[in-house]
């Protein structure tokens, strides 16, 4: 392979291995694509799976055995087009992206590879006898691979079938599988196929299909699901079991991307969480739940609450890392959900006090009465709040 690239074959080489990968690869996916229509989503993303391990298996494969070849292309790519694949693994991954997604390399791509053929092939009509030299040199130095694949372009003959129509988005099938995986994990299933969903994940950022096919409907699924299951939880919990069934599925959404998406999902799908569940529900959970709260010293419940509050104000609200606050945010308690709780807050402490004053049957024990209230209401500022000053000034 060395003298195959020392006699300056590489770029003939290189472009003979472009091709062979883009027919192996358009037809396994087209076999891919053909089987979609007696799978639904969820094995069609098993099967999109297979195909795509098998593919980078096979590229790694082909890069091993090419590796002299792969780094000579990968030292002088830069320099004659920087925009092209510059690896053996970078066309790769390129030839499955467009047989994926519909966008062959048409144009620029093709026509410079049969421009490239062409022009390698007259260099070597012009020097006929040197290039009979160097490929008898390059077959004795270890050039088998190279004649093996010159041998095997040329006499393939074998038909190619139509692609399937442009209709067919896979991409998007394999994402509506990947999120039917997520919705059947958020119902109860076990997390045996989190594995599969973290590897489609994977493919998809490597491809490029991620930004643009699978999240936006990973987070409108999402929406979907919290704003339906919101209202059903709020009508059939109290407001403390509702608010500690808000906590678990944020924790839960938090960990499941972490887990098995990219980290820029997470802080997007916790917020849609926290939009559905807590933001448009928190009004009743404090109308509901807070007076009880305060004056059953539930400090728990109450902390639940303002963590709530404060994660819809995109504050440090949980302890969870894709929480946390993002430069140019405001991290100021006095914002509007906090101020929701606060207000719940003041009115508790005020009903409270305004029962302990218009009390005639306990004249004597009034003020007594209202310095354990001070007292309580401190030690709930503390514990509850973060001894927050706005708390503290109510």
């Amino acid at each position: 392979m060395e003298d195959v690239c020392v006699h300056k074959k590489a770029p003939w080489l290189f472009e003979k291995l472009r091709a062979k990968l883009k027919r192996r690869v358009d037809r396994r996916v087209r076999e891919l694509k053909s089987s979609s229509a007696a799978m639904d989503p969820v094995a069609f993303t098993r099967a999109f799976d297979v195909a795509w391990q098998e593919h980078c298996d096979a590229v790694d494969t082909t890069r091993r055995v090419f590796l002299y070849l792969d780094r000579v292309r990968a030292g002088g790519a830069a320099e004659r087009r920087p925009s092209a694949p510059r690896t053996i693994w970078d066309v790769g991954v390129s030839l499955f992206r467009d047989a994926l997604l519909g966008t062959s390399e048409t144009g620029e791509s093709e026509t410079n590879l049969s421009r490239n053929t062409e022009k390698v092939d007259d260099d070597a009509s012009r020097g006929a006898r040197r290039a009979a030299g160097e490929a008898a040199a390059a077959r004795v130095a270890g050039g088998d691979a190279a004649s093996e694949l010159e041998k095997e372009t040329e006499t393939e003959t074998e038909p190619q079938p139509q692609p399937r129509g442009v209709s067919f988005d896979a991409a998007l099938c394999v994402a509506r599988g990947a999120c039917a995986l997520v919705a059947n994990e958020r119902g109860g299933a076990s997390r045996d196929e989190r594995g599969l969903l973290r590897r489609v994940a994977r493919a998809f950022l490597e491809i490029g299909a991620y930004r643009e096919t699978f999240e936006p409907l990973f987070l409108e699924t999402t929406a979907a699901r919290y704003a339906r299951e919101g209202d059903e939880s709020i009508a059939a919990l109290d407001p403390f079991e509702y608010a500690r069934h808000c906590e678990e599925r944020l924790r839960f959404e938090a960990e499941l991307c972490d887990d098995a998406l990219d980290a820029s999902t997470t802080r997007q799908a916790t917020r849609v969480v926290a939009r559905h569940l807590v933001e448009k529900h928190l009004r009743r959970m404090l109308d509901d739940g807070f007076a009880k709260a305060f004056a059953e010293k539930r400090v728990d419940d109450a902390r639940r609450f303002f963590a709530l509050a404060r994660r819809c104000d995109g504050g440090r609200g949980g302890e969870h890392p894709g929480t946390e606050h993002v430069p140019g945010e405001s991290v100021s308690t006095e914002t509007k959900f906090v101020d929701a709780v606060r207000r719940a807050y003041g009115s508790s402490l005020k009903a409270l006090g305004s029962e302990i004053v218009k009390d005639d049957t306990g004249d004597k024990d009034a003020v007594v009465r209202l310095l354990s209230l001070r007292r309580a209401a401190d030690e709930f500022t503390r514990r509850a709040f973060e001894s927050g000053e706005a708390f503290c000034a109510t």
